[in-house]
This record gives structure tokens, C-alpha cells and sequence, in this order.
């Protein structure tokens, strides 16, 4: 039974001894896992913000046709459009000769 416990584990020490050096360098693994959990958490803050996006969107195009809506159609008022301002005179102003109200010979 002694003999058939030292077998076995000097099997089990000379099995882990050779699949260390199969495994991948612990550094590396860090640094793949820790990719990979940025690279989630950026994809998923970046879908909330796609999200975010189209619904203050959406809120603002609805509210822009509403407006357009409500002026187009309720209005029961169609007043015609502000005429253009016509041109102006020339100006009279030292063009006119002036009378002599108090002093008219009559």
C-alpha cells in the first residue's frame, strides 16, 4: 500500500512538473483577461449611449413635428403676408424754397 502511495505520487508531481511548462505565461493572461473586460465594458457603455441617443432624438423630432402640425393645421387664422415696404421719397429739404409767412406783401 506504501509502495503503491510513493508510485502515485511520484506520478502526480511528474505529470504537473510537465504540464508547466505548456501553460501560458500568468502575465499574459492577465492581460488578455483584462482586455477582454475593457473591451466589454466599452461596447456595452457605448450601446447605452447609442441608446441614449436615438431616444433624445426621437423625443426632439416628435416634438418638432408636433409643432409643425399644430401650426400648420389648427390654424384657423390665415392672415395674407406683411406687404413690402415701399421706397422712400426723395428727401425735399433744402430742395423747396421757402415763403415768407409774417412779412407777405399783400
Amino acid at each position: 500500500m506504501i509502495k503503491l502511495l510513493k508510485v502515485s505520487a511520484i506520478i502526480t508531481v511528474l505529470s504537473l512538473t510537465s504540464c508547466g511548462k505548456d501553460l501560458p505565461d500568468r502575465e499574459e493572461v492577465k492581460q488578455r483577461y483584462y482586455d477582454a473586460k475593457v473591451s466589454k465594458l466599452i461596447r456595452q457603455r457605448e450601446k447605452v449611449c447609442r441608446q441614449d441617443a436615438i431616444e433624445a432624438a426621437q423625443a426632439e423630432v416628435d416634438s418638432l413635428m408636433d409643432r409643425w402640425i399644430n401650426a400648420t393645421l389648427f390654424d384657423t387664422l390665415n392672415f395674407p403676408n406683411k406687404p413690402s415696404k415701399p421706397t422712400s421719397p426723395e428727401h425735399i429739404i433744402d430742395k423747396v424754397s421757402k415763403f415768407d409767412v409774417e412779412g407777405k406783401d399783400g
